[in-house]
Parts: structure tokens; C-alpha cells; sequence
């Protein structure tokens, strides 16, 4: 027996057409018109696979937003953090600007006048957006329609024809790495609890997301070890993220005794966090990266740290330490995770500068040295 229909109801009939495209018919006043259209029309488009007597249908085209909503987004498999990167880019940047143009609408022209839109856009505080969050954002639609043009949803790739962005070449970051008495000073005027926050970095190395995620089970105190495995995650409903930047991340370094005897102060006076972390909020919450950064900044400001240094400053600190005291890049690399050496060498190479002068000098002092062994050796046999 048929369902009855509301009133302005009516019911629809759907089959696949012999070249595999959808066919849908609405307008039948009761399901089973539906179901019987449906069906005759199964039988027809069989019959035509059957005998390849069809020709391919035009695709519906689809929407930008479209695409990503159905089809796109299901093909993302990156980490968490760079997922919600990514939903934040298209909501903010890309679906306001092509969401409603069809695929075959978005031109290379169209891009270019985007890009420069982009480039002349202030963010919130009022900053235009830094060369490398551009670069993301034209890779992240070139990525959008490659795959749609991959997947037959498009002729032709507009990206293909956009024209090479002119930019000049982003500066390299400097690095200004923190004297030991700011480093003494900046722990020392913060709340007695967050005192070991600065030193952690200062001897690990670790990024602040990993010395934040740091659990006490994680140090061994027997083998003077930290296992390095996982970090705190961005989520502030989640503890801990186990996809850290890369392979090389993923490490166990020494346990340095100033360290070893600053963490059993620090459990004996404050006890621990939640699930074993060495740090807690005014709650006895997760300290989160924000409240961790707030308080940094709170004191080192007044202690001469300029604006936009923030936790990250006692990573570089450590290792201007280790490259002042003679250690070679490799160690260095797989000390602080680095994924290659090129990384470590784009980042602290010019912290080596010194020690490179340093290297002329010993290689001028063996050769005047090997010069005069071979001078006394001539005499000698004279």
C-alpha cells in the first residue's frame, strides 16, 4: 500500500543512467508511480550498458563549495592540528571568495584579482598576512581544483594559466637566543609553579607544545632519560597529540642533573597535573599553550625580550648553547627532532659563523705547524 502523501509533497525516482551518472524524476503523486518510473527506467538504461548504445552525459557541474563539501574534504588525511588549519583557510579565505562560482567559473583571472585581494588584507590586529600564509593559501585552492580536474569535475586547471606571484624573498627569522641570567631572571618572576617551564626548554630543547605535554612516567630517572613521544594538544578538550611534526620528533635525549634536581623540587613542592603533567593551571586544569604564553610574556617584557619572541625562545637558547660549546649539527638535529639536516642549518646556521672563523684559524695553525715540523726535520737530516 502506498504512503500517503502531504499536502505539496511529492515523491521522486532514481536510477543510474547506463554511462553511470545519476537520473533522478520528481512530481509522482504517490511512491509506488515513483518506484514503478524508477524501475522501467533501470530496465531501460541495462538494456542500453548492456548493448553500449548510449552516449556519456554531460556531469552536473558543481559548486566549489560543493565539490569540497562532497567530495574534497573526505580526501584530506593530514594531521589534526593542519586539518583544522585547513577548514579555517577555506571558511575565512577561500569558500567566502569561489563558494558559489561553479567549478568552470573560477578563472585564472578570477585568482589573480583573489590573490591581490589577499595581499592587501589586514588580519585582526591589523597586520597584512606574512608571505608564507599566502603561499598556503594559493597552494591550498591549486590543490582544490587539481583534484577536481583529476576527477572529472573539471576541464581544465585555471592554476595552470595564473601568473607566477612576484613576492620578494621572505627574510630569514632571525634568531635571538636568551642570556642565562634572563633565562634565571624570567624563571624567577614567574608564579613559583611555572618556575621549571623556562628551564625545561632551556636544557631540552623541546618545543613548548612537547615540555607542556611532558609527563612525569616519561622520565626515566634510573637511565637519565626523556622519551620525547607525544605533545599537548591544541584541542582544549584533548590532552595529548601523538602526531608530532615528524619521524624525527619522535626521540629519548639525557636527562642533565640541574634538570633532574629542578623536577624533583618541582613534584615535591606542586605535586603534578592532570594525567602526570608537570604542569597545572590556577585549576589544577591542564595548562594550556595560551595561559603558558600569557605568562611568559607577563615578565619577560619587562626584562627587555621584545614583542614577538615568545616560548619558543629557550628551544633556540639550548641550542646556541650547544653550538657554543662545540657540538656538531648532526647531534644537534637529532637532539631537538629536526626532520634533516638542512633544517637545522637553515635555522641556527648562522650561529656557526663564529665558530667558522674559528675553523680558519686552526686549519692557518696546522699548516704553519706542519710547515715548521718539516723545516726541523730537513735540518735535522742537514
Amino acid at each position: 500500500m502506498a504512503k500517503s502523501r502531504k499536502r505539496g509533497e511529492y515523491w521522486s525516482a532514481r536510477w543510474i543512467y547506463a554511462d553511470g551518472t545519476d537520473g533522478e524524476q520528481g512530481g509522482f503523486l504517490t511512491e509506488d508511480d515513483a518506484d514503478i518510473y524508477a524501475a522501467e527506467q533501470k530496465i531501460i538504461e541495462r538494456k542500453k550498458r548492456k548493448e553500449g548504445n548510449f552516449e556519456k552525459r554531460k556531469r552536473k557541474e558543481l559548486t566549489l563549495f560543493q565539490y569540497v563539501d562532497e567530495i574534497y574534504s573526505a580526501t584530506i588525511d593530514v594531521k589534526s592540528r593542519t586539518a583544522s588549519d585547513y577548514e579555517i583557510n577555506l571558511n575565512t579565505h577561500i569558500i567566502p571568495k569561489f563558494g558559489n562560482y561553479g567549478l568552470s567559473q573560477i578563472t585564472a583571472s578570477e585568482i589573480e584579482i583573489w590573490r591581490k585581494e589577499l595581499k592587501n588584507k589586514r588580519q585582526k590586529n591589523g597586520k597584512k598576512y606574512s608571505l608564507t600564509t599566502l603561499e598556503k593559501l594559493e597552494n591550498q585552492l591549486a590543490t582544490i581544483l587539481k583534484k577536481a580536474n583529476r576527477d572529472g569535475h573539471l576541464a581544465d586547471n585555471p592554476f595552470l594559466r595564473v601568473s607566477k606571484a612576484r613576492r620578494r624573498k621572505a627574510k630569514h627569522k632571525e634568531i635571538h637566543p636568551l642570556e642565562f641570567e634572563v633565562v634565571e631572571a624570567i624563571a624567577n618572576a614567574l608564579r613559583p609553579n611555572l618556575k621549571l617551564l623556562p628551564w625545561l626548554g632551556y636544557f631540552s630543547g623541546m618545543r613548548p607544545s612537547e615540555f607542556l605535554g611532558l609527563t612525569w612516567d616519561r622520565i626515566d630517572f634510573d637511565k637519565k632519560t626523556i622519551c620525547i613521544d607525544r605533545q599537548l594538544h591544541y584541542h582544549p578538550n584533548e590532552t595529548f597529540d601523538y602526531d608530532l611534526k615528524s619521524d624525527a620528533s619522535y626521540r629519548t635525549i639525557n636527562l642533565p642533573k640541574p634538570l633532574e634536581m629542578m623536577l624533583l623540587e618541582h613534584r615535591a613542592q606542586f605535586g603534578l597535573g592532570p594525567e602526570q603533567l608537570l604542569f597545572h593551571n590556577r585549576d589544577k586544569r591542564v595548562l594550556r599553550y595560551k595561559a603558558a604564553l600569557d605568562a611568559f610574556v607577563k615578565v619577560a617584557r619587562p626584562l627587555g625580550v621584545p614583542a614577538g619572541i615568545g616560548l619558543h625562545v629557550f628551544r633556540h637558547t639550548c641550542v646556541s648553547n650547544l653550538i657554543r660549546m662545540g657540538a656538531q649539527p648532526k647531534q644537534i638535529q637529532i637532539y631537538v627532532g629536526h626532520s634533516s639536516i638542512e633544517e637545522t642549518m637553515n635555522t641556527y646556521g648562522h650561529l656557526f659563523e663564529d665558530d667558522m672563523e674559528k675553523l680558519g684559524s686552526k686549519l692557518e695553525d696546522s699548516y704553519m705547524e706542519n710547515k715548521s715540523a718539516k723545516r726541523r726535520s730537513f735540518e735535522k737530516l742537514a
